[in-house]
């Protein structure tokens, strides 16, 4: 993937939070996020996505203690 990425039409997301029983006991939270991103190949969506989730402050605060899933739609 380049560098850049042109991404025509309507970027969207949908995302769904909640609760699961942890195996180590308790609550935990759980993350699913759908995005979708017209006129871009899924390969370099799933990518960017993916880097996009990693570099992003929230998620940073987040990660290993949400459960989070990323699909693109």
């Amino acid at each position: 993937m380049s560098d850049r990425l042109t991404v025509v039409g309507h970027c969207h997301g949908r995302e769904a939070v909640g609760a699961s029983l942890r195996a180590e006991g308790g609550f935990g939270l759980t993350a699913a996020l759908d995005v979708h991103l017209p006129g871009v190949d899924r390969a370099a969506a799933e990518r960017l996505v993916q880097v996009v989730h990693e570099a992003y402050p929230y998620s940073d605060t987040t990660r290993g203690n949400v459960d989070v899933k990323l699909k693109v739609v």
